[in-house]
Formats: structure tokens, C-alpha cells, sequence
């Protein structure tokens, strides 16, 4: 900062100040006043009509992009103060000057709320635009100040989904009228303490809550706020620089990870984590011997597209070999498939979709007696039921008596991953029928585990607590490594492999447990890339930060449309179902990751049709789930509690969800190992604003995109089915002599 501007704050701070304590219960008065005649008409049309405002569909008026985003709502300090920002950046004098008069006017306005006690629950702050049937307010007491500014910023939402009400410009000291400038105000304000001024700790840990304070509430959000707006500035950019520790100034999130030492790349493929001294023509040879008729395979997994993922892997390398040193293998067997635990999902566009329905052995909920999530159908109130010891019985007493179990195969398990452990321990001992001396020795032996959790903190716990609960975990622990499965000696036959490089990372993280990591391919999907529409589709999702984002992109469609006439783009929203063939005719699709790995991205991918995902530092608002996380204190296995690394935690920073200003480092390196950032030729946007202008791609541009992704999907095809024909060949008792 330069020297006027440290002289022009050293005057303010000796100016005199004036009792305004009087004029804050005025302010108050007024703002309670504008309150109430907004009010009145919005609680008879939520009587007449039995909805919120916000719940009512607004269209998208083409000012209002400008309005939430920009706060161009006639207020000639806001648009000052945007304008100096914007140019200049938070450090300049003129930026400097203009956020400190605002911050006086707000201490002052604080000051008198103070003087007369109005933060002791005398005061009762509406939810703007939100009113029950009856009439009647969602309201917040206001307790401390912590109230009062959480309470007042939820305003804000109001200007995105419905009608804030018509503040004057000086209500609140302008407060009300453009909330992401305050906090904006209070960005610079600390940035100041924090570079150039010489606060006492405590006063900077004071001035540092109270920045945090703004920025959760309002920032902090999973949806592209700063991001498509005219600030020149988004959340990450503050986020970087919202500590104490680090004297550091990064104007960008680009500057901080450019700071960072470079991330160690690890990608090795399976050849590398497996021993595979055997030529790839003895494999499929061997292979071929084996697929005797009826060659059947078991999938165990509640996820039904899991289970065709794994099917049609296993019928793509059981019937034709994709490298030229290796012979080709008779495609006359059939392969007689058993689903077991599985939902009924409705996957439309699968050519074995229906195959699974009838083919359903067993439901999950009629074997273990209730919904696993609350999406499948589980009352949020039910405790577990079961323990770990009655489980391996029943698992064990079920194999026994179903004679198409005991006579598969091969038993792929994929998910929950903790009931591949249990199906482990249930089929140790337990001989195939009938005995065939080439066979393995044991059930359990025939077991191959495509490791999941979708890459989820969890990992093998993930979902755990709702069937077992917490005192169980340690007897859990007991088994894994009681098992093949915890024990890495009995993995070189590749009976462990990891869906994803998060999975797999977070499998030795949490468990020791070192496994390959083989990518799922789709192969079930038979559509292809065709597009037959100029338009982009955005891929349909259950994110909370979804709708808000998909508002702001409507929002600034209107504002393009006015300003040129176009938007420039038309995206198709996906609101239901679609096939994959519908999907393919699009001449692209955007898609917000919601965990690390997700199937509908090797969906995608399979089809050739070019995806847009959100690029860093954005995708850390949506890739990380807010799972919950119950059983932190027992997540690793305990031989693992004590263990140190070099490399940051994947656990840290997802218990600290949203909190962007922690553990950057963290979300930084971590991302590298999942599907969304592995996969190449993927494209990437910055907000909202940037998507509309990237969704303008030629014909050309995306043709050329879909052949890449295609010669892609071609080399993890080789690497993944002659992977799965050495797992198989394992499976089915050949061991390389």
C-alpha cells in the first residue's frame, strides 16, 4: 500500500468521532419500516398461492445478472468501489480509501447497535422472501453480532432465486444493498491490517474472524459467485490469502500453487503394481481353455451400473484380445451373469439393463433387511441392526444355499466396498460346486474386488455406519486384516484393483493395502458420438450448488441476449432421463463433478462426445462431497494411526468442507488424483460466464476433441482387458506354471 493512502487512514483514525448511537436505532427503525411494506404483499400472495417467493419462477430478467452479481442497482459507491477494485486491486489507495469510509460507516452503525444493547435478542431478522403458507416469517434472533451478519447476507440469496426487498441505498450503510461488495470492503480492510499494519495478535485474530465471517456466508458458497462477475476477482483468489501465518500477498489462486513445490506424478499403470512375468499369449490361451460353458459370473454391488461396468469388461476380454502379439479368443462361449444386492435402477440406454432386472438374484433390501442410503428409500431415523459377526454368518449361509453362487465362476464385488470384505471372510473354506480340480481351492480364491467408494474419505467405510455403527468398527478392522483382502501378498494376482487413482490412494492411506488402479472403460454403452444439434447439454445433478449455478448461467444468458441479441448458445438443461444416443447427438455436455470419481465420466468419455468440467480452483467447490463423516476417530485401520507420510492428508481437508481458506495445499495436490483432472482432453471452464463463451465450439473444434478422447478410450481399452484377463486367468486357478 502505498504512503498516501497510509497517511489518509492515519488521519481518518484521528478525526473525531460523534455519538451516532442515536442515528444506528434510526437506520434500524427505517430498514425494519422497508421490511415491513415488502412484507405485507409477499405474505399474502405466499397465503394465496402456498409458495415462497423464492419458490416462485421469476424468468430470467436480463438485469438481474448485473444486479446480484455486480450490484449495479443505482448506488454510485458500489459501482465506485467495483470500478477502483476492479482496475486497481485490493492494495491500491484508491481501492484502500473507498473500503475504509465504507468500513467507518459500518463500525459506527455497529457501535450504536451496541450502545443500546439491540444484540442481546431484542431484534428478529426475517428471511427475505421466505414465508410459510400460513403467512408467517422464517426469522433469525439476533443473539451477537455473529447473528446479525449471517442473518442480513442470507438477503442476498433472494436477489439469485426471487425479489429482494427494495432497500434504500444508505439502509444498513449500504450493507443490504450489495453484501459481496461488503465483504469485499472487509477483504480489503484486513488485507491492509495484515500487510502494512502492526496489530497486536489478538486484534488480528478479531480482524481475521471477522473477514471469515463475510466470506463463508457469502463466498463461501458452492456456486460461482466473484467468479462470473465484473470484480476481476474470485473466491479463490481471496481464499489464498485469508491467514495469519503467511505475510505473503498472491493477487491469483494461479500465484499461490505456482508458488508450491511441483506435485509428485504418480501414474503407474497395473503391469507396474502387479508382477507379470507371463507373455500375454500364454494368458489369453490358458484363458480361453477355461471359459467353459456355462461360464458363470456373479456381481455383487447395490450399484447396478457398477455391475455392467464390470460384466462387459469381463465379455470384452473373454472374447477378443486387442493387442497383435496376442492370439484371439473364440467369442462361442456365453457368459451367464447373477446380480446380487443390486437396485433396480432405471438405466434406460443400457443395452443390459434389462438382463440385470432379471437376473437379480437378491435385493439388497431383502437380505439386509432395510434402504442403505436415504436416496434408496432409508428412514434417517433407523439404527444399525447388525453386527459384523452376523453378517459374515449370513453372507456364509446364503452362499451355501444358492447353487448359482456357489457355482460362478468368478464372483466380481465391487460396492459398498466394506461388504467385499465380509463376502471375503463368508467364502473362506467354502469349496465351489462342484469340486473341479482346476478350480481354486476356496470360494474366496474365485473373488475379484473392483474397489470403488467413488473415491470418497471413507473408502472402506464408506456407508458402514448405517448397517453396523460405530462399535463395530474395530472387529471390521479385525477381519480386513485377517483376510486376502488386507494382506498385499495375496493382491499379485490382482484380486484387489482400484476404479479410480483416488480410490487407491486412499486404500493405503487408510488400510495399507496397496492395489492397481484400473480405470472403468463403459463398454456397456454402444452410442456413439453423432452430434446432430449445435447446442450443449448440461448433464442433469443432485448438487445443492447446482441450481444456484444453473441460475447465474440463465442469468447472464438473459443479460448476453439483451446486450447482442443471442446468448451466443443454447444448453439444454437435463431435467429426466436421457439415452445415450439422446445424450451423443449434443454437440457437447457440462457436467459438475459431485466426487472424485464418477461413473457418468467414463460414460461420457466412452461415447467420444467432448465434456466440459469445472477448471481449478473451481472444481474444489463441487468434487469434494459433504459426506458424512461419523466414524472419524476409528477411519484407519489401527496399524495405520501412527503412520507418518510426506504427503498432506486426503482426510484433513474434507472434514473441513467449504472451508476454502484451510488446506489449499491439501485440495491442490489431492485433485491430481482423481478421474476428473487423470483423464486428458477433457475441457475446462472458470465460471459460469466462461462456460457460455467456451460453449460456443465449431463443429471442428469439437470433432477434433472427440477423436482424441476416442484414440483415448482405445489405449485404456488394451491396458484395461489385459488386465482383466490376468486377474481372471488368476481367478480361475491358473498360476503361471
Amino acid at each position: 500500500m502505498g504512503q498516501s493512502l497510509r497517511l489518509f487512514w492515519a488521519a481518518c483514525a484521528l478525526g473525531d468521532s460523534q455519538d451516532d448511537s442515536g442515528d444506528s436505532m434510526e437506520k434500524l427503525a427505517r430498514w425494519q419500516h422497508e421490511w415491513h411494506i415488502t412484507a405485507e404483499a409477499e405474505a399474502k400472495q405466499a397465503i394465496a398461492t402456498g409458495f415462497a417467493n423464492s419458490m416462485t419462477e421469476k424468468g430470467t430478467d436480463p438485469m438481474k445478472a448485473a444486479s446480484f452479481l455486480d450490484c449495479e442497482n443505482g448506488d454510485e459507491f458500489w459501482q465506485s468501489f467495483r470500478s477502483a477494485y476492479r482496475k486497481t486491486g485490493p492494495l491500491s489507495p484508491e481501492t484502500g480509501s473507498l473500503a475504509y469510509l465504507k468500513w467507518k460507516d459500518w463500525e459506527t452503525f455497529i457501535d450504536g447497535m451496541d450502545e443500546n444493547e439491540a444484540f442481546k435478542g431484542r431484534i428478529f431478522v426475517p428471511l427475505a422472501g421466505e414465508w410459510r403458507a400460513d403467512g408467517s416469517a422464517f426469522f433469525t434472533q439476533i443473539r451477537e453480532k455473529r447473528d446479525w451478519v449471517t442473518a442480513l447476507q442470507k438477503s442476498q440469496w433472494q436477489g439469485l432465486f426471487g425479489s429482494p426487498p427494495a432497500w434504500s441505498s444508505d439502509n444498513l450503510v449500504g450493507f443490504m444493498l450489495c453484501p459481496v461488495g461488503f465483504a469485499l470492503v472487509q477483504y480489503v480492510i484486513f488485507l491492509v491490517h495484515k500487510m502494512r499494519s502492526n496489530l497486536p495478535e489478538d486484534a488480528a485474530r478479531l480482524n481475521l474472524e471477522s473477514m471469515l465471517l463475510a466470506f463463508v456466508t457469502i463466498l463461501d458458497s458452492n456456486f460461482d459467485h466473484l467468479e462470473s462477475s465484473n470484480w476481476n476477482a474470485s473466491s479463490f483468489d481471496l481464499a489464498v490469502n485469508l491467514n495469519l501465518e503467511d505475510p505473503k500477498f498472491y493477487p491469483r489462486y494461479s500465484d499461490y500453487t505456482a508458488s508450491l513445490d511441483p506435485l509428485p506424478l504418480r501414474y503407474p499403470t497395473w503391469r507396474e503394481d502387479l508382477p507379470y512375468a507371463e507373455s500375454q499369449f500364454t494368458v489369453a490361451d490358458r484363458l480361453k481353455r477355461q471359459l467353459v460353458e456355462p461360464f458363470r459370473v456373479a456381481l455383487v454391488g447395490e450399484h447396478g451400473p457398477s455391475n455392467l461396468e464390470n460384466l462387459a469388461a469381463i465379455q470384452a476380454a473373454t472374447e477378443v484380445s486387442h493387442t497383435s502379439h496376442t492370439s484371439h479368443i473364440s467369442p462361442s462361449h456365453t457368459i451367464e451373469a447373477g446380480h446380487f444386492f443390486s437396485y433396480l435402477w432405471q438405466l434406460k440406454g443400457l443395452s443390459d439393463s434389462a438382463s440385470l432386472s432379471s437376473s437379480l438374484r437378491i435385493s439388497w433390501d431383502a437380505f439386509w433387511g432395510q434402504p442403505l442410503t436415504e436416496s434408496a428409500g432409508r428412514d434417517k431415523l433407523s439404527t444399525p441392526i447388525w453386527t459384523i459377526q452376523q453378517a459374515v454368518w449370513s453372507l456364509r449361509e446364503f452362499a451355501r444355499r444358492d447353487a448359482f453362487l456357489r457355482t460362478s465362476k468368478v464372483i466380481i464385488c465391487s460396492e459398498p466396498l466394506w461388504l467385499c470384505v465380509l463376502l471375503h471372510a463368508a467364502l473362506h473354506d467354502l469349496p465351489p460346486v462342484p469340486t473341479d480340480p482346476s478350480s481354486p481351492s476356496s470360494s474366496s480364491s474365485r473373488l475379484l474386488t473392483r474397489a470403488s467408494a467413488a473415491g470418497r474419505v471413507m473408502c472402506l467405510l464408506v456407508d458402514f455406519d448405517q448397517v453396523f455403527g460405530l462399535d463395530e468398527v474395530d472387529e471390521f478392522w479385525t477381519l480386513v486384516e485377517r483376510t486376502a483382502f488386507g494382506r498385499n501378498g495375496a493382491n499379485t494376482n490382482g484380486a484387489v484393483s482400484a476404479t479410480s487413482r483416488m480410490t487407491a490412494e486412499m486404500l493405503w492411506w487408510q488400510a495399507g493395502i496397496r492395489v492397481p488402479y484400473v480405470p472403468c472403460l463403459s463398454l456397456y454403452i454402444s452410442a456413439r458420438y453423432k452430434p446432430t444439434k449445435p447446442d450443449m447439454l448440461f448433464f442433469r445433478s443432485s448438487l445443492p450448488g447446482a441450481s444456484p449455478f444453473l441460475r447465474v448461467l440463465r442469468l447472464i444468458e438473459a443479460e448476453n441476449e439483451a446486450a447482442r441479441g443471442s446468448s451466443g448458445v443454447n444448453i439444454d438443461t437435463m431435467t429426466k432421463s436421457m439415452t445415450f444416443s439422446e445424450m451423443a447427438s449434443y454437440r457437447s455436455i457440462a457436467m459438475l463433478p459431485h466426487i472424485p470419481n464418477a461413473l457418468r465420466l467414463s460414460d461420457m468419455y466412452c461415447i467420444g462426445i467432448p465434456l466440459f468440467i469445472p477448471d481449478e480452483p473451481m472444481i474444489h467447490k463441487f468434487i469434494w462431497p459433504d459426506d458424512p463423516l461419523p466414524l472419524l476417530s476409528k477411519i484407519r485401520m489401527p496399524a495405520m494411526r501412527g503412520a507418518n507420510t510426506s504427503e498432506p492428508s486426503p482426510l484433513d481437508f474434507q472434514v473441513a468442507g467449504r472451508r476454502y481458506y484451510q488446506f489449499r495445499r491439501e485440495r491442490h495436490y489431492w485433485l491430481q488424483y482423481t478421474e476428473w483432472w487423470v483423464r486428458p482432453h477433457l475441457l475446462h471452464f472458470s465460471s459460469a460466464r466462461d462456460l457460455l463463451e467456451k460453449a460456443m465450439l465449431s463443429g471442428e473444434e469439437a470433432a477434433s476433441v472427440s477423436q482424441k478422447m476416442r484414440k483415448q478410450q482405445e489405449k485404456l481399452k488394451i491396458e484395461v482387458l489385459d488386465f482383466w484377463r490376468f486377474a481372471l486367468t488368476a481367478a480361475l486357478g491358473w498360476t503361471g506354471e
